[in-house]
């Protein structure tokens, strides 16, 4: 965890330190940007934003022990302050200042979907051989990364770090604050297209990973990705890994057979191939199986650690998640978040499972001006994979049951949703839930989850 003094952390941040009365020696222990998780001794930076204010929360800091703050605007407080321009751009630079000071590999990775899942993957497999560090939840952006740039500890070996946006360049400057020396991009799909503007544009922006000041020593890339070339080209200066089920691809499976807990198949490495078992369900974690494998080899970890590490992976909350249901239904929380690109990946798993498949949609946010012609695109992929029924809720969501046709049904509310499901959901049913965070989805698989076992062991 980043420790220095008050002193050193106002030079690398270009601030004025003021009010501190222990001398050049005042330290602090971590930083924080919350006062309702601030641990004592740690350096609590006050946020701006549109709807919020930071200092407004100093005398809280200073109740929960902080050891000083980082302020845009001077206030009245006990504390020692460093004054800056900007807390945010602030966090960032001491962030990545303790970051370099760290022999440490940092894994950078980002993409439309698949980050936490790979970032997971990567992590089981390289903590087997050494400390490893891994983003928590979905601290990912320009708030969250230099947070967790701060948990590393000089015992870390590696750092597995999630890399997320919503606009063009945002990749980019997370990339001069993390430096990766590994950089992988899993896939580019319609996500938070209000930021990027189109699809190519998403592409482009998860491309900044590729050309940071620091370049990184090797790209591990989607070679199934139609932008592949591009990203490619990006990196035409470093060594290149691909992965995907094309026979162009270095790192690729064969050989794959899905079950209900997850696949059994056999990684390819050129010549060479090996048997893997992973507990995670659906054909795109083939892939993130592939991406991880090929993270690990470059850095020279032995086939027989990556298969125990991909062997010994545990599903990740809301993501494909299979839970008992009611009525003796089988249902799969991959509620956490949805994309087009997405939401056609859960309809081609859940029609693999035997029984009948119900795919529970809500709406998928951020898709800009496409939003109505991707949301009817969706219904149309869900009737062609053969999903048996579609429910959805939310007013987009209705264009999706519309161009998904018969067996398709449509609820103003999540409650009459929640209400048809619990009324009809029968064993022989497979039951996937799957929204936007906005959506909340996380209602209708809290509303089917069947508590019954755990009630009898308690």
């Amino acid at each position: 965890m980043i420790g220095d003094t008050l002193v050193h952390a106002a030079a690398i941040v270009q601030g004025t330190l003021r009010g501190t009365q222990r001398g050049e020696s005042a330290r602090f222990h971590g930083l924080s940007t919350d006062t309702r998780t601030l641990r004592e001794g740690e350096l609590f930076f006050a946020l701006q934003g549109p709807n919020f204010d930071g200092g407004t929360f100093l005398a809280r800091a200073a109740e929960c022990g902080a050891a000083g703050a980082v302020v845009q605007s001077l206030v009245d407080t006990s504390l020692p302050v460093i004054t800056v321009s900007d807390t945010r751009r602030a966090l960032g630079q001491l962030a990545a200042s303790w970051r370099r000071r760290l022999q440490v590999s940092v894994i950078g990775l980002t993409g439309s979907n698949g980050k936490t899942t790979l970032k997971s993957l990567i992590a089981n497999c390289l903590s087997r051989v050494a400390p490893t560090f891994a983003t928590r939840g979905n601290l990912n952006n320009d708030i969250g990364l230099p947070l967790m740039l701060a948990e590393l500890a000089p015992e870390h070996r590696y750092a597995v770090l999630e890399m997320g946006a919503n606009h063009a360049g945002e990749i980019a400057a997370l990339t001069s604050l993390a430096e990766p020396e590994i950089a992988v991009i899993t896939n580019a799909g319609p996500a938070h297209l209000e930021g990027f503007g189109s699809l190519d544009g998403v592409a482009k922006a998860k491309g900044e990973i590729l050309a940071g000041k620091v370049r990184p020593r090797c790209a591990i890339l989607n070679a199934d990705d139609r932008y592949f070339s591009l990203w490619r080209t990006l990196a035409a200066d470093i060594d290149i890994v691909s992965f995907g089920s094309s026979e162009q691809a270095d790192v690729r499976a064969v050989d794959v057979q899905l079950n209900d807990s997850g696949s059994t198949f056999r990684i390819q490495f050129g010549a060479e191939s090996q048997p893997v078992s992973l507990p995670l369900p659906g054909r795109h974690n083939v892939l993130h199986a592939c991406a991880a494998a090929a993270v690990a080899s470059r850095l020279n970890i032995d086939f027989e650690t990556i298969r125990q590490g991909l062997e010994s992976a545990e599903p990740v909350a809301g993501r494909l998640q299979p839970v008992s249901c009611i009525g003796g239904a089988i249902l799969y929380d991959d509620s956490y978040n949805a994309n087009p690109a997405s939401v056609v990946a859960a309809a081609e798993f859940i029609v693999t499972r035997p029984g009948r498949s119900w795919l529970v949609l809500g709406d998928m946010g951020e898709l800009g001006h496409d939003r109505e012609a991707l949301h009817r695109q969706v219904g149309a992929a869900a009737r062609a994979a053969g999903v048996s029924r579609l429910f959805a809720t939310g007013p987009l969501s209705r264009l999706t049951v519309q161009a998904y046709g018969e067996n398709g049904a449509w609820f103003a509310t999540v409650e009459a949703l929640v209400d048809e499901l619990t009324r009809t959901a029968i064993s022989g049913v497979n039951i996937l839930v799957k929204g936007s965070r906005a959506a909340h989805m996380e209602r209708v698989v809290d509303a089917l989850r069947d508590d019954s076992t755990s009630r009898r062991r308690a």
